[in-house]
């Protein structure tokens, strides 16, 4: 485990998505991987395995492999998207599904999470955001739902669930994908860290983050964001030491040399943020990243001489 500012920057950082593109590797080579992960001596980066509902039994075989003491940590990924009432239906179905699983299997796999699509598109989202809240009191108070808007929909539901009672609700940016189309701009990103800083609405990310810095990837054709980019950004932008035209720029900046991880602080060119000040961010407004890949964020980190 590291002793200077990665540590807190990158403590359960990584979601680990090997069941999804595009990677998609067989459900027990994926599960497997996790179990190694979480015994490695880089386990302090892992965070939850990421399992689509319909696949929640194929996890049983595996379950002996985790303890009470060391659980799989668990989030779970809805089918569909809210998008109508008839959708609350369906999803109340898969809340008793995952509930009767927690039930029974919980003393060794802790359901940490929930994820969802939502169509901001829709008439009575509020109203659906105060069935959902009513809805998650099946579990405790440890469980959170990430949403997942559209990236042109993110600012309505943003303030939709900031002036709602609804709680442990997050949302969940998608940063990349299978094709370049997938790919959001610097600027997009930086508006929506503005909206959760402004709202005070947790975020995660996911899809193509696979590499510690931007770059252009030519298998793709395009740009792909760096998770040091994304979280090293946002964390200054969110202690305001940075403002939204330096946002932009950490967020697109390629050189490797204008980020440092000291002992006490996390830095990008002359601007700092303590190692405390990053710790607390991370836990209370930027949370983990989705990747499909552990070994390629910690390989990139190495490489660069950061881990």
């Amino acid at each position: 485990m590291m002793d200077n500012s990665l540590h807190p920057f990158m403590t359960s950082l990584i979601d680990y998505a090997g069941l999804f593109p595009p990677s998609e590797l067989p459900f027990d080579d994926a599960i497997s991987n996790y179990k190694s992960y979480s015994s490695s001596s880089d386990s302090w980066i892992l965070n939850r395995f990421i399992c689509p509902i319909s696949k929640l039994n194929n996890l049983l075989p595996h379950l002996s492999d985790f303890t009470s003491e060391k659980p799989l940590q668990l989030s779970i990924l809805l089918t569909g998207a809210f998008q109508d009432d008839t959708y609350i239906n369906k999803f109340n179905e898969e809340l008793n599904t995952i509930k009767t699983f927690e039930d029974q299997y919980g003393d060794v796999c802790k359901i940490k999470s929930l994820e969802a699509k939502i169509n901001a598109q829709n008439n009575n989202l509020n109203g659906i955001l105060n069935i959902l809240s009513t809805s998650l009191e099946l579990f405790d108070n440890s469980v959170e739902i990430f949403l997942e808007p559209a990236i042109t929909d993110f600012s309505l539901i943003s303030n939709q669930i900031s002036k709602s009672s609804i709680k442990n609700t997050q949302l969940k940016l998608r940063c990349g994908g299978v094709v370049p189309e997938a790919f959001l701009s610097s600027k997009s990103i930086a508006s929506v860290l503005s909206n959760c800083k402004n709202t005070g609405i947790k975020l995660k990310f996911t899809a193509g983050l696979h590499h510690p810095l931007r770059h252009f990837n030519e298998e793709m054709g395009t740009k792909m964001h760096g998770f040091v980019n994304v979280f090293g950004a946002a964390l200054l932008f969110y202690a305001n030491k940075i403002d939204d035209i330096n946002l932009i720029e950490a967020l697109e900046d390629e050189n490797p040399h204008n980020f440092e991880f000291k002992n006490s602080s996390f830095s990008w060119k002359n601007t700092t943020l303590a190692v405390e000040e990053v710790a607390v961010l991370r836990k209370e407004a930027l949370l983990s990243y989705g990747s499909c890949s552990f070994n390629e964020p910690r390989d990139g980190l190495k490489n660069l001489g950061w881990m």
